[in-house]
């Protein structure tokens, strides 16, 4: 039973570590998951905030209304943290990050040429910064800067896709191996109740051997000391009858003696 306890102890104990190593691999996986996804949603947001700001831009040179200039100059610095945010997220991938570096030059070229459209209609009017976005410099890097997001973003979502296999991988992995620990742990108890139900029986019968014997013994005793007792009986009448003289005393020796051995 010693050696039963310490093998389920140590069967126990290695369920308990393989549960939790594969437990904390899911976990892992889905962070890598839930990295991606969030990675392409600022992407997307950055795509957003520079169309954004080309938006404002173009109302403020359509009306002058300089209440479009404020959303317009927040929206670089938002850029700015977006890019940064990405590139914190992708620390190992050296193709990214050059696609990240050549992606905001080409965000500052642009945010460069729509403040000097901007320039232009504060100082010259409408017409000169309209003739400075018919440009098509600015549509050249526009398009460049989606082309860059969409070729991040492609290989963000291979990333993605392979995470997303490694955790279903790792959630398959860890049914198994839950189902296998619970299994093992099952069969541990089943065998622990098995020895102590075998014990307990095994002790009831040596203990009813035990009390047997015991009764065996005790009744061999008893006639033993009746048989002693017999023995002895028989010498003392013998005695008696050989010093008797007479018929009488004979006779008084046995009526004394005779109930006892009979």
């Amino acid at each position: 039973m010693a050696v039963g306890f310490v093998a389920a102890f140590v069967l126990l104990a290695a369920n308990a570590v393989v549960s939790h190593i594969t437990l904390n691999n899911l976990v892992a996986a889905n962070q890598l998951v839930a990295e991606s996804e969030q990675t392409i949603k600022l992407l997307g947001d950055l795509r957003s905030t520079v169309a954004d700001a080309e938006s404002d831009q173009r109302g403020f040179i359509i009306t002058g209304e300089r209440r479009y200039l404020q959303p317009f100059m927040n929206s670089r610095p938002a850029v700015a943290t977006r890019l940064k945010e990405v590139a914190r997220r992708t620390p190992d991938d050296i193709e990214k990050k050059s696609r990240l570096v050549l992606l905001g030059t080409l965000i500052d070229k642009r945010f460069e040429l729509l403040e000097n459209a901007n320039s232009a209609r504060r100082e010259q009017g409408m017409e000169a910064a309209i003739a400075l976005i018919q440009n098509d410099q600015g549509d050249v890097i526009m398009d460049r800067i989606q082309r860059t997001i969409g070729e991040i973003r492609g290989r963000e979502e291979i990333l993605l896709a392979a995470r997303a296999t490694a955790s279903e991988y790792n959630v398959y992995i860890t049914k198994v191996t839950n189902a296998v620990a619970t299994f093992i742990n099952v069969c541990l108890l089943g065998g622990i109740c098995f020895m102590v139900i075998r014990d307990t029986v095994a002790r009831k019968k040596s203990a009813a051997v035990e009390r047997e014997f015991n009764e065996k013994v005790a009744r061999s005793l008893a006639e033993v000391q009746v048989r002693n007792q017999e023995i002895t009986s028989l010498g003392q009448l013998s005695s008696f009858l050989q010093t008797c003289t007479t018929s009488q005393e004979a006779c008084t020796a046995i009526a004394r003696f005779g109930p006892q051995l009979f």
